[in-house]
């Protein structure tokens, strides 16, 4: 079973912080997308996480199809994701899942 190093994990929010006002929104959205939600199972089964709900994430992809967006506090604690976890109003995310978000800004003009 893999045991975080906190040390990996990054704010994704104190990053977005820095060029937008609506940070909030746009991490709700990276979440909300199914190419995120591939990148989390694929860290989670990666990482040998054996308390991750995996056969949840297809109602998530189903969910992200129709376009709606999710409560992130909602997709860490019903998957029991370790790729991801909220500490004081904070998103961390593992290094992996932290430079897909940059990727993500950086594809939509948000961080140049």
């Amino acid at each position: 079973m893999y045991t975080p190093d906190y040390d990996e994990y990054y704010s994704l929010k104190s990053y977005a912080d820095r060029f937008i006002s609506d940070s909030d929104d746009v991490i709700k959205l990276y979440f909300s997308r199914p190419s995120t939600l591939n990148l989390l199972t694929l860290w989670e089964e990666k990482h040998d996480n054996d308390s991750f709900i995996e056969p949840l994430m297809a109602q998530y992809h189903k969910r992200a199809m129709e376009g709606e967006e999710f409560d992130i506090a909602e997709l860490i604690s019903h998957l029991n994701l370790l790729s991801v976890f909220i500490e004081n109003d904070e998103v961390l995310a593992h290094i992996d899942i932290y430079n897909d978000f940059v990727s993500f800004l950086t594809e939509n003009g948000v961080n140049t």
